[in-house]
């Protein structure tokens, strides 16, 4: 595995734009805001300046700075990206709140999750648009360096992008590694699933593009699994013998079918016999620690900030059961300034379903989720005015026989009964939708 170095490059050009905007221009990229923000702007372009080096130099290019810098367009609400996907698309990426425009070579991207406008002061720039705009980047430094960018397959050009975002990621200190990253984590968690089930396609047909009948946000992980396979499995000059290839194939119908016999004739008889296996034994090795089931939790660092869209309760589970009947989640949680404002601890995910610990500005409320009737059951409230105000707040949920305990500050104010209900299954953190807030030091005891 390779390492690589985070490089702030300096900004060329003060604020400009039309009012209402904040733009900054550096080596490689402009990023337009379409809403003023000198934090996200500079956010932004920092993220995206640490991406042309590490792309160039994956596909063994040694290429300077475009002559002008490519551009990336932030706007502060989906409805506002959608007016420019419609205009430009027609909607095609209407859902992806993400695309790169080949004809104009600039990307677009809606400020993700959305949240107030006090949010967005204490976490600058939100960790699903940070990620985005590496891996927009990327797709803009194939277009600007590669003639036959519009031939190249999914798997190599979502999945470059994914992996150059992942190293972008990992060197800004903003992911804790794909295998600790909710995001990419989760990925992992949809591509083993397809082993479990026994769903799996062949190696080939992911680097033939035969992914169909696979759920649109596994094809997604597969292409990313592919090339991160054969970047760590193949020898350092095979694999860049792959991506000069890339470059030299020419384009047209037949690059993929050929970059696909170039990469199956790289490895060998033998290896190419193997491939489905190694690609699945791969998989296996690889030990995502979280489930997503929806966005968005960050984990870097001892600080965790998620954010939950307007419209569904973010929810993260570790994916490991906790596997004993009596224990404790601790931590320290600070519940920012969102249109809505309840964060939630999660306990005993089975098949059944789950036990919620809310924590919110109105109290201290547990639930009990019952899967197959989709019905909360609330099992205890209790007001608690520790949660109020944008403060640090210490937690305590504690598991012990039949009964939960909820503390705040050290001091218990809430403890339920759980009707027997089994507690060994995983934890997890969520947040209301529409809520936003940071935990701290959270460790199971």
């Amino acid at each position: 595995m390779r390492w690589i170095v985070l490089v702030w490059f300096a900004l060329s050009t003060p604020a400009l734009g039309a009012a209402g905007h904040s733009t900054r221009s550096g080596k490689f990229f402009r990023v337009i805001c379409h809403f003023e923000s000198e934090d996200v702007v500079n956010e932004a372009l920092r993220t995206a300046e640490t991406v042309w080096p590490e792309a160039t130099t994956l596909l063994g290019i040694d290429q300077g700075a475009p002559a002008e810098p490519r551009e990336i367009h932030l706007y502060r609400t989906a409805a506002d990206y959608r007016k420019v996907d419609m205009e430009l698309t027609g909607g095609k990426f209407e859902h992806n709140l993400a695309f790169s425009h080949w004809e104009t070579q600039a990307s677009h991207i809606a400020l993700q999750p959305e949240c107030s406008e006090e949010t967005l002061a204490r976490i600058t720039l939100p960790t699903p648009t940070r990620r985005l705009i590496a891996h927009e980047a990327t797709h803009l430094v194939r277009y600007a360096t590669l003639p036959n960018f519009r031939s190249h397959p999914h798997w190599f050009a979502d999945g470059m992008a994914t992996w150059v975002e992942e190293k972008v990621m990992i060197a800004g200190g903003w992911s804790a590694g794909a295998e600790r990253d909710p995001h990419l984590s989760t990925m992992i968690v949809r591509a083993t699933a397809l082993l479990k089930k026994g769903e799996m396609p062949a190696a080939t047909r992911i680097l033939e593009d035969d992914l169909e009948d696979v759920p649109w946000r596994t094809r997604y992980a597969l292409r990313w699994l592919m090339f991160r396979f054969l970047e760590e499995s193949m020898d350092h000059k095979s694999f860049r013998a792959v991506m000069g290839k890339a470059r030299q194939l020419g384009g047209g119908p037949t690059y993929g079918r050929r970059l696909k016999a170039f990469i199956l004739d790289s490895l060998g008889p033998e290896r190419t016999k193997s491939f489905d296996r190694r690609f699945a034994n791969y998989l296996q090795d690889l030990e995502p620690r979280w489930e997503e089931i929806y966005p968005s939790l960050d984990t870097a660092g001892d600080e965790w900030t998620q954010v939950a869209f307007p419209i569904k309760n973010a929810i993260a589970w570790r994916t490991d059961p906790v596997g004993r009947s009596t224990y404790a989640l601790q931590g320290k949680l600070k519940i920012l300034p969102n249109s809505k404002q309840q964060m939630n601890v999660l306990l005993g995910r089975n098949v059944d379903g789950f036990v919620s610990v809310a924590l919110s500005t109105a109290g201290v409320t547990v639930f009990n989720y019952l899967q197959k009737e989709d019905r909360w059951h609330r099992l205890g409230y209790r007001d608690a005015k520790a949660l109020r105000g944008e403060r640090w707040v210490l937690f305590r949920v504690e598991i012990e026989d039949d009964r939960l305990s909820v503390s705040l500050n050290s001091e218990t104010v809430l403890s339920v009964s759980l009707n027997g209900r089994p507690m060994q299954g995983s934890w997890g953190l969520g947040a209301q939708a529409g809520s936003a807030g940071i935990w701290g030091d959270v460790r199971l005891d």
